[in-house]
């Protein structure tokens, strides 16, 4: 990942001569031959390039460069929680339910230790949040403003994965259907769409150097690798020996249900069962509608932000590795979904109030739980698995990052007085 930022960093400054960058070195005749040797060229850097950046100009070396990318990717996670907050709020209009649902994201072990470390997916999943919260404020309140903000969010998540084009694709679609119901001028929505797509177009390769060299041409080259991704390892799941090129199509859905709390998988179930019901009760209504209100159109836009990359993963046989953290995007969607799970749980016992009584035991202890377990084994939650995994050990990849050997080989090295050590 780093070569990947460094990659880019030195192809600016040969391209313009930056002199604290490129020190007693004279610059290339040929800035994009440093491209050359870089077999991830067609990765995004909206992260790793300021990364870089930023390490060159406090000259941080060895371990001090590592943590600070660890800072920069909690600090990014972290203003993820804040906009997540702002989303659950904005659908509920109630700052309770949107702190509660800031809560449902912290508490989220797996999610909560990679966003310390893991600067691809758990950045990718921060700033995919961010972009569904500027989704729903553009279609919301369809304006320049809004989507300028929006155009920025997708820019950012695209040239930090591609499968963020989907957000764009969601946000045309939302926009049409909103056009044909009358809800949105045909000016307007030419002035509103071309607008936002142009400046998405721009940042995009504003913000991904590589691009430069052929806007079109890259761009596609590399929509075509991550299809069929060159990495293909052999992985353990379920018991079994699977390559990562010749998944079973429940791989993400089974990697889903053993590593999230079994208090959000049984609301992502309620959740997506109200949502539904509520779509199909409308379409057989004399309106024939969609949704009827702006609270209907953000619940099908959570569970459609979640089931398209699911569908698409697996109708397209992508090539998934360690558990299903390049799928971790769509968590928010998923915790969204949970959400309208409990609050539809809540109405219904609304005149029951034994049953009340019982759904706040449940979600306080479930919570009440999963936090004992995360601060037991903090800085481990990376690790969790639920009841439903069984002998995970046995039957699942487990530590795949090898975050936990560092305390051990520390230890060694701090006993062993060898001046070297073969592992």
């Amino acid at each position: 990942q780093r070569s990947i930022g460094l990659t880019s960093l030195a192809y600016l400054a040969n391209l313009f001569n930056i002199r604290f960058l490129l020190g007693a070195a004279q610059p290339l005749a040929d800035p994009a031959s440093v491209f050359l040797t870089q077999r991830d060229r067609d990765y995004g850097v909206v992260f790793e390039l300021p990364a870089e950046f930023l390490i060159k100009v406090l000259n941080l070396h060895d371990a001090n460069a590592y943590f600070f990318r660890h800072l920069l990717t909690f600090l990014i996670f972290y203003a993820a929680v804040y906009f997540f907050y702002k989303l659950v709020k904005l659908r509920y209009q109630d700052w309770r339910i949107g702190l509660l649902g800031a809560v449902f994201l912290v508490l989220s072990p797996r999610i909560f230790s990679d966003g310390f470390f893991n600067d691809k997916d758990l950045v990718f999943m921060s700033v995919f949040a961010i972009g569904i919260h500027t989704l729903v404020r553009f279609v919301l309140k369809p304006g320049m403003f809004t989507g300028l903000w929006h155009a920025l969010a997708c820019a950012l998540a695209i040239d930090l994965r591609l499968m963020a084009v989907i957000l764009p694709a969601v946000t045309v679609f939302t926009l049409l259907v909103l056009a044909a119901r009358k809800e949105l001028s045909f000016s307007k929505l030419i002035g509103y769409l071309g607008t936002y797509l142009a400046l998405m177009a721009l940042l995009v390769v504003a913000f991904w150097p590589w691009l430069w060299l052929d806007p079109l041409g890259n761009f596609v080259l590399a929509f075509k690798n991550m299809a069929r991704f060159r990495h293909a390892p052999d992985m353990v799941f379920m018991g079994d020996i699977v390559n990562a090129s010749r998944l079973p199509w429940y791989y993400i859905p089974v990697w889903i249900g053993v590593t999230t709390p079994i208090l959000y998988l049984i609301l992502f179930l309620v959740g997506a069962s109200t949502t539904v019901n509520t779509l199909i009760r409308n379409i057989w209504s004399k309106t024939k509608t969609l949704w009827a209100n702006d609270a209907q159109l953000q619940d099908l836009l959570f569970l459609g932000l979640f089931f398209a990359p699911l569908l698409a993963v697996i109708m397209l046989h992508s090539i998934l590795y360690n558990g299903w953290r390049q799928m971790y995007f769509i968590y928010p969607a998923f915790l969204l979904v949970s959400i309208r799970g409990l609050i539809s749980l809540w109405a219904l016992t609304n005149t029951k109030q034994m049953a009340r009584r019982i759904l706040l035991v449940l979600v306080i202890g479930s919570m009440g739980f999963t936090s004992y377990w995360m601060v037991r084994w903090h800085p481990y939650q990376y690790l969790y698995f639920n009841v439903l995994a069984g002998p995970f050990a046995k039957r699942f990849d487990v530590d795949y990052w090898a975050v936990a050997y560092r305390p051990v080989l520390a230890k060694i090295v701090g006993q062993d007085p060898k001046a070297s050590y073969s592992i």
